[in-house]
């Protein structure tokens, strides 16, 4: 199912055309904000995703951390949240910017140190520009924003804020 009001391409294409497509895991592609909270709180209660703005916020963290476990970092789930009836997994919030990593190959490259990179639930991180994760304990907040033309590489690091 096409989701970009593409629908009328293949009628565009000759027949002899090979088409193709790539699907990926919902987490990594899609998540709408399209409820009010009443319809999301009824979604949710009928075991669908409930495409609430908080959905789609919890979704970016979860998408986030999911993407730096990939990279082999440990990024600790923490306890769901309810808000106006709703369920959500927001913590630990994990912002990272286009600048950051625009691709999981240089997402990759960027989270160097994988299992050396921890973060716990209770943590909360954002990551903008040329930066290097090679090794961090992060039990807090942590926001590193490196201007155009500058890199950051964080070795050795622990980082605690109550």
């Amino acid at each position: 199912r096409l989701e970009c009001m593409m629908q009328e391409l293949p009628k565009l294409l000759p027949a002899h055309a090979t088409v193709g497509f790539t699907q990926f895991e919902r987490w990594f592609s899609f998540s709408p904000v399209k409820n009010a909270i009443g319809d999301a709180v009824a979604q949710a209660a009928k075991g669908n995703y409930a495409a609430s703005p908080g959905a789609g916020e919890a979704a970016v963290y979860e998408a986030n951390a999911a993407l730096l476990r990939l990279a082999g970092a440990t990024v600790e789930a923490g306890a769901p949240s309810s808000f106006l009836g709703l369920t959500l997994g927001l913590s630990p919030p994990i912002s990272l910017s286009p600048r950051f990593a625009l691709t999981t190959d240089e997402l990759m490259r960027r989270v160097s140190g994988g299992a050396a990179v921890r973060i716990s639930a209770a943590s909360a991180l954002e990551l903008d520009g040329d930066i290097e994760l090679s090794s961090l304990d992060l039990d807090g907040a942590l926001s590193i924003r490196a201007s155009p033309g500058v890199s950051v590489v964080v070795r050795g690091a622990t980082v605690r804020t109550s």
